[in-house]
């Protein structure tokens, strides 16, 4: 699959693995364009960013180069935090493994908040749901108990009144719900 700009589009999960193998090689004390290339065999999108940082590094270009080219198509800018991560490490002469796995921690700390805030929004979603549809249990009680349910809400001037209010209570229960479940996904995505 590709990104916006034609480039492999990678998930988090891509960017973590491509990380974590990254960093392993680098401990093993594999230099950097002998570590993309094996990361370009591995196939898939993280194998074809490898390829295109490899390609880079061969052309005399740096690795965080080739990261920045494609960059953009990575959600949440993980794949940028590795490019950064990378040239800082070369140009100050840190310990790549040491740097890359420090950023390999932090994609899994933020993968990690991100699944937590997922689970935690499931159940304000799950009881905004709930009560958009405890009106139609309350038509099917009205009919459990012998009502002519549709007769005394369309055809009586107080069954009107109160399908009226009970549709506007209704909608404004339901946009209230839904704008409060979007806010808090809002602010946990800034979090």
């Amino acid at each position: 699959m590709t990104g916006r700009a034609g480039g492999p589009h990678l998930s988090r999960e891509d960017v973590i693995d491509l990380t974590g193998r990254l960093c392993a090689l680098a401990r093993a004390g594999v230099g950097p364009r002998e570590a993309w290339a094996v990361l370009a065999g591995a196939g898939g999108a993280a194998g074809e960013v490898a390829l295109v940082v490899h390609r880079m590094l061969a052309a005399g270009g740096s690795a965080a180069a080739g990261l920045h080219a494609v960059a953009g198509s990575a959600p949440g800018a993980s794949l940028e935090w590795l490019a950064l991560t990378l040239e800082v490490g070369e140009r100050s002469g840190a310990p790549a493994s040491l740097v890359i796995d420090g950023v390999g921690e932090a994609l899994l700390a933020e993968l990690a908040r991100a699944g937590e805030r997922e689970v935690a929004m499931a159940a304000s979603r799950a009881t905004a749901r709930l009560l958009a549809g405890l009106p139609a249990l309350g038509v099917v009680l009205g009919f459990a108990m012998g009502t002519d349910v549709p007769r005394v809400l369309l055809l009586t001037g107080a069954g009107r009144i109160c399908l009226g209010s009970a549709l506007a209570f209704w909608w404004a229960g339901w946009a209230w719900s839904r704008r409060l479940v979007a806010a808090a996904v809002a602010t946990g995505a800034r979090a």
